[in-house]
């Protein structure tokens, strides 16, 4: 009995860590994310849903489009335009330069890209879903699946080989 309920947990645990990294594919904000899974979590117990992957990541996905219309609607401002910025550690810049260098170009590279598209690389190369099983996801043809993931890889390959070009000397 024991076993069985480490198993449940540690699968609800990755299926939450899945989530999370869903939604900040979606968002780009590690707070945003957890709101996202947060939210999604109180809607599957409200509703006493099974705790299926599909049903979680559909309703991060449908409160990360309800968020974002109404930040359409009502936009707002923060008061300061360092509130959000955290202080780096020295430490860690000393050691992890090349990393963060990087990591900063991808993530302009994947900043360019259309929501739609970061959606679908996550979903394709990080949740390792079939273009089949993304179109019953998110309700969209499989060939358009295919067609915007081929267009994202391009798109990206294109910003990063520029980012470099600007980069090198």
């Amino acid at each position: 009995m024991k076993n069985t309920d480490n198993k449940k947990q540690a699968e609800l645990e990755n299926l939450l860590d899945r989530g999370f990294r869903y939604g900040l594919a979606l968002t780009h904000d590690d707070m945003q994310a957890e709101d996202l899974v947060q939210e999604a979590c109180m809607r599957m117990v409200k509703k006493r849903m099974n705790w299926e992957p599909a049903y979680f990541f559909t309703i991060i996905r449908n409160r990360f489009i309800e968020r974002y219309r109404h930040q359409m609607k009502f936009p707002s401002i923060p008061f300061d335009e360092n509130s959000n910025k955290e202080i780096p550690d020295e430490k860690h810049l000393r050691n992890a330069e090349e990393l963060v260098a990087n990591t900063e170009t991808l993530e302009k590279a994947l900043a360019n890209l259309t929501t739609d598209e970061r959606e679908i690389l996550f979903l394709f190369f990080v949740e390792g879903n079939t273009a089949e099983e993304i179109s019953r996801l998110i309700d969209r043809p499989r060939n358009s699946i295919l067609s915007i993931v081929h267009r994202a890889r391009i798109k990206l390959r294109k910003m990063l080989e520029k980012e470099h070009k600007e980069v090198s000397p």
